[in-house]
């Protein structure tokens, strides 16, 4: 009898279970693997976030001598920049120039056209609204070149609404009435009341504006002195504005 096909059988089954057995171990295997890598990932972010949540608590400390009380003295900087509500920082001469017309007509009938213009010198006031001004608007920053910054947002300078001065000796106006219409010294009256909001139209224009705000920083960094005395070697002070939203 040829016994070797049942030799043949057995090895078959025999290799068969060898493969199974090998293929369940490595399943195993990268199970376990995968396991140890995501514990150590895992283990890496939360120390890397922990590192910098460390360096924004520790961040004043790169900034301040070691000697400072950096809580006393940041709550001392708020306490002078805050002493009023608002900070004046600079005035500005500003020229107002309205015109004014108004047409007329009645039943298709055109009575004319009243013109006024009016003209006027004005003096207006920049302030920088302090009353919100918190810590939070001060931050220890060092820059991709290394360079360490104590940074102070404040808001952008603005017209003071109290303080708008028409100049009333230069007051011009200059009117003239529709054929048949006597009306002008009412639209002269009009363009001259217009002069107020006209002069702080012109006073919030950009360059008034960027003039305004290089005043701020001026005054800003003066009334700050004290703290800049308590800064480490080299590191300078920024300060900088919010511009409204929109």
């Amino acid at each position: 009898m040829d016994d070797t096909k049942p030799n043949g059988g057995f090895n078959a089954t025999k290799t068969l279970l060898w493969i199974v057995a090998a293929g369940f171990i490595a399943i195993v295997a990268s199970v376990v693997i995968g396991t140890v890598i995501i514990t150590r990932e895992v283990k890496t972010a939360v120390t890397s976030t922990a590192d910098k949540v460390g360096q924004v608590v520790d961040a004043f400390g790169k900034v301040f001598l070691p000697t400072v009380d950096r809580k006393e003295t940041l709550n001392g900087a708020v306490s002078v920049l805050t002493q009023q509500a608002k900070l004046v920082v600079t005035e500005a001469n500003i020229v107002a120039d309205v015109s004014k017309s108004e047409s007329t007509s009645w039943w298709g009938v055109y009575f004319g056209t009243t013109n006024a213009h009016a003209r006027a010198r004005c003096k207006v006031q920049y302030v920088v609204p302090l009353d919100g001004f918190s810590p939070s608007q001060i931050e220890a920053v060092e820059t991709s070149t290394g360079q360490k910054l104590l940074r102070v947002w404040l808001p952008q300078p603005v017209v003071d609404q109290e303080f708008v001065d028409i100049d009333h000796s230069t007051i011009e106006v200059e009117s003239s009435s529709g054929w048949a219409r006597f009306n002008k010294n009412e639209v002269a009256a009009k363009a001259r009341n217009l002069l107020r909001s006209d002069c702080i139209r012109v006073a919030n224009d950009g360059a008034h504006i960027r003039a305004a705000e290089a005043s701020a920083d001026a005054v800003a960094r003066k009334l700050l002195e004290p703290l800049v005395n308590k800064l480490q070697q080299g590191v300078k002070l920024e300060v900088n504005f919010r511009r409204p939203a929109g």
